[in-house]
């Protein structure tokens, strides 16, 4: 016989043995046949004094071989989780003591007493290895490192350069992580996927995958706080009628770098950037000072105005039983002499005339002279607000109403007295009279009854300037007490 190996080892381990003869050989263990050992070798596992003999040719046994088996220690399996993610560690157990843990590589994860360090994702071996002196044991366990999570990116939803009373909301820039934990100050804040903060801080953010493995932590965003500006409160009126102004004051310093302004909270008034207050409309006006730090920062003072209303006050027009002023008069104008009175405007107001006309209390008005003038209605309420309307024109004498049978035009007793000349004319035209009874005007009108030139009319020759009127034909009038003649005028090139 001949012993491929060791003769001597440990259990679970074997020796191959070769017979010297090519056929018929039987192997026996202690002088007895092995049932089914006919072959030219044997594997010999278990102790014993092993032999062989050539059946059928009377053959001696052959020298025997002794095969010494030690008996290995019964080491426990591996007991502990089987999957891990990177930069975490999980702990393996054996309740058979005095082994020696082992990583078949140590690139992926590590293991010291029973601790196991995952580095990288992949799959890993890790071996407990018991010796008796003689002979060992090893039990292994298949460990498997998961992938890490990307680290996420904050995104933060406006500014993080906040001021006081502000805030700001973050979240990943991209969605899809199983759970979520957020840091500040490298202290644990929340679990939610978003965050709304008004603290100063840094904010870092990592997020956990399907696969249970969290993610390093994000960069860190950094939220600043600012105070806000300190403002004084306005000073000024606290009241303005519709349509008029007052002036506000702010004693605030602009801070350097920063700015300050006006603006009005309301449409009830405006507010320009010197403090000039305007009323609109009824009611109260909230006008703002701001003042605004180097950071951007904005603080406010409000000022209330009560914006008051102007009384109302109705266009002068002529009341019963009075006659109409103007009739008789070139348009915008009054007729010499005439009384008249108005009504419907509200109680309280004063009235008052200027140049040909003169007022009453009661507001009786007279046309007293040729030449302008004007009429004027003025009322004030209790909160000093006032309005008034005007009524101006010029005075004229109009002719005298003549009975329907008696025809102005064609007035005898003056119509010789009046000349006109150059007719055509394109630039001066003369009116030569040599009687006026009173005085008297000289109207120009058009085509369509428009008057279009007014002048007094006196004694002599009267130059009229008609180089501003177009060419075509025109009519010249002349008012006096005596009536109204009225002749053509042909203006041309």
């Amino acid at each position: 016989i001949t012993a491929g190996g060791a003769t001597t080892f440990c259990s679970g381990a074997s020796v191959l043995l070769t017979s010297s003869s090519a056929s018929g050989n039987q192997w026996k263990k202690g002088g007895i046949d092995i049932g089914g050992a006919t072959g030219i070798t044997y594997s010999a596992s278990t102790a014993g004094v092993y032999s062989v003999i050539v059946i059928g040719c009377g053959s001696t046994a052959s020298s025997s071989i002794t095969v010494t088996v030690n008996a290995a220690p019964v080491v426990s399996n591996i007991s502990g989780n089987s999957t891990v993610c990177p930069n975490n560690t999980l702990t393996l157990s054996n309740a058979t003591v005095g082994g020696v843990w082992t990583s078949s590589n140590t690139a992926i994860a590590t293991v010291n007493t029973g601790i196991v360090t995952a580095l990288t994702s992949g799959t890993n071996t890790i071996s407990y290895t018991v010796n008796n002196g003689t002979c060992a044991t090893t039990v292994n366990k298949t460990i498997t490192v998961f992938s890490a999570a990307t680290a996420p990116i904050i995104s933060p939803r406006s500014t993080l350069n906040l001021c006081t009373g502000g805030s700001v909301q973050m979240c990943p820039l991209v969605w899809g992580y199983s759970n979520y934990q957020w840091y500040k100050d490298g202290v644990a804040y929340s679990t939610a996927s978003c965050i709304t903060t008004n603290l100063a801080g840094s904010y870092t953010l990592a997020g956990q995958n399907g696969s249970g493995c969290w993610s390093s932590q994000s960069t860190a965003a950094v939220v600043t706080m600012n105070p806000l500006p300190s403002v004084l409160a306005s000073t000024g009126p606290t009241s303005v009628c519709v349509g008029s102004t007052i002036t506000l004051a702010n004693a605030t310093t602009t801070p350097s770098g920063g700015s300050s302004f006006w603006n009005s909270i309301a449409g009830i008034a405006t507010v320009n950037a010197g403090g000039v207050v305007t009323g609109n409309s009824h009611g109260t006006a909230i006008i703002a000072y701001n003042v605004v730090s180097s950071a951007g920062c904005r603080a406010s003072a409000n000022y209330s105005v009560a914006v008051n209303a102007i009384p109302n006050v109705p266009s002068i027009g002529y009341a019963a039983p009075f006659s109409n002023p103007q009739q008789g008069a070139p348009t915008g104008g009054f007729c010499v002499g005439k009384v008249f009175g108005v009504a419907g405007f509200p109680s309280g107001g004063v009235w008052s005339a200027t140049g040909c006309i003169s007022v009453t209390s009661g507001g009786i008005a007279t046309i007293n002279t040729t030449g302008a003038g004007s009429i004027t209605y003025r009322v004030t309420n209790a909160a000093g607000c006032s309005n008034f309307k005007t009524m101006s024109g010029t005075g004229f004498v109009c002719a005298a109403r003549m009975a329907s049978s008696q025809s102005i035009s064609t007035n005898s007793s003056i119509q010789k007295e009046f000349a006109l000349f150059p007719n055509p004319s394109k630039n001066v035209v003369s009116l030569k009279v040599d009687k006026v009874i009173g005085e008297g005007q000289i109207i120009v009108t058009d085509l369509f009854g428009k008057t279009v030139k007014t002048q007094p009319l006196s004694l002599g020759s009267n130059s009229i300037n008609i180089t501003n009127l177009t060419k075509g034909m025109y009519f010249v009038s002349t008012i006096t007490s005596e009536g109204k003649i009225t002749k053509k005028l042909v203006i041309g090139d």
